[in-house]
């Protein structure tokens, strides 16, 4: 039975993944923490992260994961991956984490590492309440 309580989705990230250029990219090396991975438009529906794990991203492609915490958790969602350039073998692009705690603030996103082939560009997180709707666009230079 599932409590539809909106408490239990107070701390919740969405990241969209866009590939704005001409070359593959690659998640990899998806980790949730804390919380879960939900399917498109159900939160009550947990989809493992295997089934991104090794997803290709094709120009003009975008692709969605969708956090929250687990229900009647005191802990909010955490969880990294890895955008990797898919025709270089797999070398990261970048490497991302969120964090979305339930009762402390300020949450955490982080960009890191440095691949000078490739742009990357993010915008939305709220540093406070909902990690929110975070918007990640990719691409390979000179494309």
């Amino acid at each position: 039975m599932n409590d539809k309580n909106p408490e239990n989705y107070a701390s919740w990230v969405v990241i969209i993944i866009h590939n704005v250029g001409n070359d593959d990219v690659k998640l990899k090396n998806l980790e949730v923490t804390w919380g879960m991975l939900h399917a498109d438009g159900n939160r009550d529906e947990e989809v493992s992260p295997d089934k991104y794990e090794g997803c290709i991203i094709g120009p003009d492609k975008k692709l969605q994961l969708n956090g929250h915490q687990r229900m009647n958790s005191p802990s909010g969602t955490t969880g990294k991956f890895d955008l990797c350039d898919a025709n270089d073998g797999d070398k990261v692009i970048r490497r991302f984490y969120w964090d979305c705690p339930r009762f402390a603030q300020p949450n955490t996103w982080t960009v890191s590492g440095s691949n000078s082939q490739w742009t990357v560009e993010d915008k939305g997180a709220n540093l406070e309440g909902a990690l929110g709707v975070i918007t990640v666009d990719v691409m390979k230079e000179g494309n």
